[in-house]
């Protein structure tokens, strides 16, 4: 299993914990620290603040070369191929690299407009990019997307929710030979706090973080291990992308990395949360 370190927090406020935007020196620390550990893609978005102008002041600084590492970003301009061609073009020169790895579609209700999915094809044509895919969030629209001719897809999962489990969706993108990306193995951060002290919109949680942590003590297994392992553990997942805002964070990521989980852990997570409401693993529904 890979990492790919999500660069959100670089640029903004982000996530329920949100610990803070890193000042540049840390974010360039926080990178420096992944490539010696041999994490080398990074996942970023026109629309997570100056995200990617912070990545490429990191890449020109350091003077990496363009097949070093594999940056990925995300736009949600999908109408104009024009548009979208002067996005792209803005995001290259701002992250100071000759191409991008990934360029992956950022409205994930783009996957019904067929017009819309076969810009992707114009820019990997026009050498913008080396794959296009998308990024979703429901299962219908992961589903959806696999009717187009796409590299990448980018799916939430998690140990709270088995939703793309139960429609074979993984099988059925690895037949079709696209690299799985999966984000928010913590829930945005939520499976890690503390279920006696969360905010009021996420109180619903208490019951699953409590018995998370109940399996937890009882097999002796770290938080941050259980997450991160119960989606490694699925051998269609690619890449798990995580957001770090601070080098501790980046630390403990690489301590627990492909370290494997008993099966009657696992088999105990699934079980637990096999039915589960949708607002706990939709945080668009937490507001």
């Amino acid at each position: 299993m890979n990492y790919c370190v999500g660069t959100v927090q670089f640029g903004m406020n982000y996530g329920i914990q949100n610990n803070g935007k890193p000042d540049l020196e840390s974010v360039f620390s926080i990178i420096d620290e992944a490539i010696f550990n041999g994490v080398s893609c990074f996942d970023t978005a026109m629309a997570y603040g100056n995200a990617e102008q912070i990545l490429g002041q990191y890449i020109k600084k350091r003077n990496i070369k363009n097949d070093y590492i594999k940056i990925i970003t995300k736009d949600k301009s999908q109408f104009s191929i024009q548009i979208l061609i002067d996005n792209i073009k803005k995001s290259i020169e701002k992250l100071h690299i000759n191409k991008l790895y990934g360029f992956l579609f950022h409205d994930s209700t783009v996957v019904y407009s067929k017009d819309s999915m076969e810009l992707l094809n114009k820019i990997k044509a026009n050498n913008y990019a080396e794959k296009v895919g998308v990024s979703v969030y429901l299962p219908d629209e992961a589903l959806k997307a696999l009717d187009y001719d796409i590299d990448i897809i980018q799916v939430p999962y998690n140990l709270f929710d088995s939703r793309l489990d139960k429609v074979n969706f993984f099988q059925k993108a690895k037949e079709k030979n696209i690299e799985i990306y999966a984000r928010s193995s913590l829930l945005q951060g939520l499976a890690l706090m503390d279920y006696d002290n969360l905010p009021s919109n996420v109180l619903f949680a208490k019951e699953y973080l409590m018995k998370f942590d109940e399996l937890c003590k009882k097999y002796n297994i770290d938080k941050l291990n259980a997450t991160v392992n119960y989606v490694s553990a699925n051998e269609y997942i690619d890449y798990i992308v995580f957001g770090i805002d601070n080098i501790n964070q980046l630390r403990e990521y690489m301590l627990v990395k492909n370290k494997t989980l008993p099966k009657e852990f696992v088999n105990d997570i699934k079980k637990s949360f096999n039915d589960v409401p949708e607002k706990l693993v939709n945080p668009t529904l937490w507001k």
